[in-house]
Order: C-alpha cells, then structure tokens, then sequence
C-alpha cells in the first residue's frame, strides 16, 4: 500500500513539474483573393474583436506558374498603420484598442497574364497559460501525505496487545 502512494504522489508530482505547452495559434481569418488586372488593390475587413497579438502571413500562389511582379500587405485601423510589409512573407502585430482592423493588399501583375492568386491567413496567438502559484502548495500537500505516515513512529494499540 506504500509502494501505490509513493508511486501515485511521484507520478502526480512529475506531472505538475512538466512545463506547459507552447501557445496556439488560432486561424482566423483565411482566404484567397483574386488579383486582376495589372494592378490591384483591396481592402478587407477583419474579423478581430479581442485586444492581442496577431500573425498576418500572405503568400504569392503563383497562379497558372506566373509569379506576381508585386505584392505589398498591410494592417490598419481608421486612424494608424499598424504594420505593413512588401512582398510575400508574415509579420506580426499588437491590436490595443477596439477599433475595426483593415487589411489592404496591392500587387502588380505580369503580362500577358495579368491575374494571380494571394492566399492570407490571419492568426491569433494564445498565451501560454503558466502554472498557478497554488501548485506548489498542492504539490507540498501531496508530498505530506505520501511522507507523512512514514516518517511517523508507529504506535502500538494498547487494547490490541
């Protein structure tokens, strides 16, 4: 019986001492966008309602084996640039406030075929939630338990005897 106890207070120890695992990123937002015309722009609406930080990753599809000439990304509120990039690739940024975010997108394509596709992704990263305080003191509660009985003296029944 004390072999499971120590056995089952090692185990539940050990397992409070793995460290958390690492933050997920959650896709938001992800689409395709047509782009015709040898020169085009959009603007799009995100679908960001949480203070946090974000991924914006856009990638040059190379449609029908025709790279783009130009490709240039951003992220915007009504009233600041967030952050913004040239060429395919991924950048992060911080959204602080509640403002509604825009993402701009403006590419050049090559004759003759004046069409390509852009994939974005937008992504939301999740913080690590790191262990509470608390374990500690269950972690000191279980060693108490499994240490407990035997560093006690064990004592005779006098009725028993």
């Amino acid at each position: 019986m004390l072999h499971f106890r120590l056995l089952a207070g090692s185990v539940l120890a050990l397992w409070l001492l793995i460290p958390g695992g690492r933050a997920q990123a959650t896709a938001l937002f992800a689409d395709t966008v047509l782009v015709k015309g040898p020169e085009y722009l959009t603007v799009l609406e995100l679908p960001i309602d949480t203070i946090g930080s974000y991924k914006v990753t856009a990638t040059d599809l190379r449609w029908l084996n025709v790279p783009l000439q130009g490709l240039s990304f951003g992220v915007f509120t009504s009233t600041q640039s967030l952050k913004s990039m040239q060429g395919p690739g991924s950048f992060e940024f911080y959204k602080a406030g509640s403002d509604k975010v825009f993402l701009q997108i403006y590419s050049k394509t090559m004759a003759p075929k004046f069409a390509g596709l852009v994939s974005i992704i937008i992504e939301h990263s999740a913080p690590a939630v790191s262990l509470p305080s608390s374990a500690l003191l269950l972690l000191s509660a279980i060693v108490g338990v499994v240490l407990l009985p035997r560093l006690s003296p064990r004592r005779q029944c006098v009725e028993c005897a």
